[in-house]
């Protein structure tokens, strides 16, 4: 039956919450082994590949070039204890690191957690280098916010666990 505006209702279609979600910075360096205290609260993440179209002269034909593919990825944080911040810029700032340098983005979309029907996504960015930070202060609170820039080379997705260990466990061993 429709409703007052001649519309068809609508009908629910699930429900899903995101905090379940987890951000783990983690690297080969012994200086940093975990995202745990970076305070982090806000994260973008862009990954594109630069396509070229071209044309063949006298025919209807076009053709994709496809160039390598890079990342881009932003952080906001809370500026946090300083012994971890410490050593997170030793290690993610370092270019020379930047091969044992990933995230692994855990978004669980169940409304429950410990439904193991939820389902599970997860993203592994490799290769991860910061490029810059901007730090902000207001006198009202006095929470030191920061701003990070990284780049990275490759972004990969999984929605099996065990996938997901196999491929950090190879990073973790070369």
């Amino acid at each position: 039956m429709p409703d007052i505006f001649g519309r068809r209702p609508l009908a629910f279609g699930g429900a899903f919450a995101a905090d379940a979600a987890a951000i783990n910075f983690a690297t080969n360096d012994p200086r940093f082994q975990s995202g745990v205290g970076l305070v982090t609260q806000n994260i973008q993440i862009s990954y594109q590949q630069p396509i070229t179209r071209i044309y063949e002269v006298g025919t209807v034909l076009t053709y994709y070039i496809a160039g390598r593919p890079q990342g881009q990825m932003g952080v906001n944080r809370i500026l946090g204890p300083g012994r971890v911040t410490a050593a997170f810029y030793a290690v993610f700032g370092n270019v020379c690191n930047a091969a044992g340098n990933y995230l692994v983005f855990d978004v669980g979309t169940g409304c429950d957690a410990n439904n193991p029907t939820a389902v599970q996504m997860y993203f592994l960015i490799e290769n991860i280098l910061m490029q810059s930070i901007g730090l902000s202060v207001a006198a009202q609170d006095m929470i030191i916010n920061e701003a990070l820039s990284f780049m990275f080379t490759s972004m990969q997705a999984f929605d099996d666990d065990n996938d997901l260990a196999i491929a950090v466990g190879t990073l973790l061993t070369t």
